[in-house]
């Protein structure tokens, strides 16, 4: 048997794991002796190991994480007033895959939404579910820009879509009412159906003001408010102890 030959097949087929697997198999004397059942075992085991991981790594890579936070790095420091078990359960990302519960992430600058948000991106994505990261105030640009060249269609139905959907910084900017309306549409496709987490400064009492305070903030409060899960990260700022930690390292 030309194992050469064997292992030039399986990458042209594009079984790369299958292919490295047979060469390692090849070079290792622990596989000298071992049955055809194992051997194929293996060769399938890592075939579907490569896919997977090139396919996380595609989420990951669409999703345009801000930061590559991961759930094993999280920071339950007592002072951020977080309940472990009940973010750990969140990482689990059940939520996300039943699609009926959003999460609304709040708290001063600094103290961690956007690492946190993207923490829950990154757990998603590890499981093979879509995710997309997104600032409001730029998404919403986007879309009304998109009503001149034809594809507004084309991103609402991507947004839709997505498994997990990030909305970070809302409250930056003040909104138009077209805008509003946008955020509710986009809300509206994705209720009952797809997770949402929103991150802002401002605490979610006051976001109805933000919003207008009319029965378009009505509306979207309520697609937003009635299904979630509310995480408020307090401690101070998380950003002031990297710099000083930076600035103790250049003097030292």
């Amino acid at each position: 048997m030309n194992i050469s030959n064997t292992v030039a097949s399986l990458r042209k087929l594009r079984l790369g794991g299958m292919a490295d697997a047979l060469e390692q198999q090849q070079s290792a004397a622990s596989w000298r002796d071992a049955s055809f059942e194992d051997r194929l075992e293996h060769l399938l085991s890592q075939e579907i190991l490569m896919r997977r991981t090139r396919k996380v790594d595609r989420i990951r890579k669409a999703a345009k994480l801000r930061h590559n936070a991961r759930p094993e790095a999280f920071d339950f420091n007592p002072t951020r007033g977080l309940e472990k078990s009940r973010i750990t359960s969140l990482f689990r990302c059940d939520w996300i895959r039943e699609g009926r519960l959003n999460l609304l992430l709040t708290g001063l600058t600094g103290t961690g939404k956007t690492w946190a948000a993207c923490a829950f991106g990154n757990a998603a994505a590890a499981l093979e579910l879509t995710v997309g990261y997104h600032r409001v105030g730029p998404l919403l640009e986007e879309l009304d820009l998109a009503r001149h060249d034809g594809l507004r269609v084309k991103k609402l139905e991507n947004l839709r879509r997505l498994d997990l959907l990030i909305l970070d910084d809302l409250g930056l900017e003040e909104l138009t009412q077209g805008a509003r309306i946008d955020l509710l549409n986009l809300l509206e496709d994705r209720v009952g159906r797809r997770s949402t987490i929103v991150a802002a400064q401002m605490p979610v009492a006051k976001w109805h003001d933000y919003l207008g305070g009319d029965a378009t903030a009505d509306a979207i409060m309520d697609r937003l408010v009635h299904t979630s899960e509310q995480i408020e990260l307090k401690g101070k700022s998380l950003r002031a102890g990297s710099l000083e930690k930076e600035l103790t390292q250049k003097t030292t």
